[in-house]
């Protein structure tokens, strides 16, 4: 007699509940693992998005465009005018750029063309108002913030002088500052750059102290131009070359070479004479230097 078996079709339950149980479990891990994911996928592209935006900003930077409209379209910005444009109105005495300074600067998006000129998109603020940007880099972000960026700059004059009519260049640096609360996603950064102004600078004469020179005597005084630096020192000429009271002194102005030109003086009679000197260093602007004046002191 043959045993006939009888087969369960179907699950039971609790094989039904083991591989429910199962079933979640790995959902859930690769529900964690996709979250793990949105979110790194989240952070690189802000680190892009941020990455995008300095790149950006740097290459305003570099550009004479990018600087120069700044400069022009602000009053806050008479520092930046007066170190690459001249014209500053209200921090220097004339126009005229410091050198050596720290000076704070908005940086005005170039390639925003709104008329009104305040409400053109700011990448860049004071110290004390930065631009504000948010997870995206998008400027002028309100509630949903992340970080900040200032902008600053320190100009180099010409051979080093004190004040100068345009930079020679601008040593450019910007700061990049997390809001409170959002230092996890992006730290403190420095960033420098350095702008050269490529004008045609004014040139000037290195100040010269008076001069004492004994009747019927001579001497040859050395003139620096620009004080070494090198933009057309070559073309050096004098302009005015004069003294006050020829009976007094007399002077002879000869060519540059290297930067370098000569002035002979000769004693004529006793007293004390003024002479007048200007160069010019043959440029299409600009050209012309300010007269320097020093005194010639004649012994008996």
């Amino acid at each position: 007699m043959r045993t006939q078996r009888k087969y369960q079709l179907g699950f039971s339950l609790v094989q039904m509940i083991m591989s429910i149980g199962i079933l979640s479990i790995i959902l859930l891990s690769f529900a964690d693992t996709l979250v793990g994911l949105q979110k790194e996928v989240s952070r690189n592209k802000s680190k892009q998005d941020r990455a995008l935006n300095f790149y950006q900003i740097d290459q305003i930077f570099l550009s004479s465009y990018g600087l120069k409209a700044s400069a022009d379209l602000l009053p806050e910005n008479n520092d930046l005018k007066a170190c690459i444009k001249g014209g500053a109105t209200s921090s220097c005495a004339s126009d005229c750029c410091t050198n050596g300074q720290a000076f704070d600067f908005v940086l005005v998006d170039p390639r925003d063309t709104n008329t009104d000129i305040h409400k053109r998109m700011r990448l860049g603020g004071s110290l004390q108002t930065p631009a504000a940007y948010n997870d995206a880099s998008s400027p002028g972000c309100v509630d949903d913030c992340a970080y900040t960026i200032s902008t600053s700059f320190i100009a180099q004059c010409p051979g080093g002088a004190a004040t100068c009519d345009h930079a020679e260049h601008l040593a450019i640096k910007y700061i990049v500052e997390p809001v409170a609360g959002k230092e996890h996603k992006i730290r403190r950064q420095e960033r420098n750059s350095t702008y050269f102004v490529n004008l045609n600078y004014e040139p000037f004469i290195s100040p010269i102290g008076s001069q004492s020179i004994g009747m019927d005597t001579s001497s040859n005084l050395l003139v620096n131009g620009n004080a070494g630096h090198p933009s057309e020192v070559q073309n050096f000429i004098f302009k005015n070359c004069a003294v006050d009271d020829p009976a007094i002194a007399k002077i002879t102005c000869y060519g540059f070479l290297n930067g370098v030109g000569t002035v002979k003086i000769d004693g004529v009679a006793a007293g004390t004479t003024r002479v007048n000197l200007q160069i010019d260093d043959g440029g299409i602007e600009n050209n012309l230097s300010p007269e320097l004046s020093f005194d010639v002191v004649v012994t008996p």
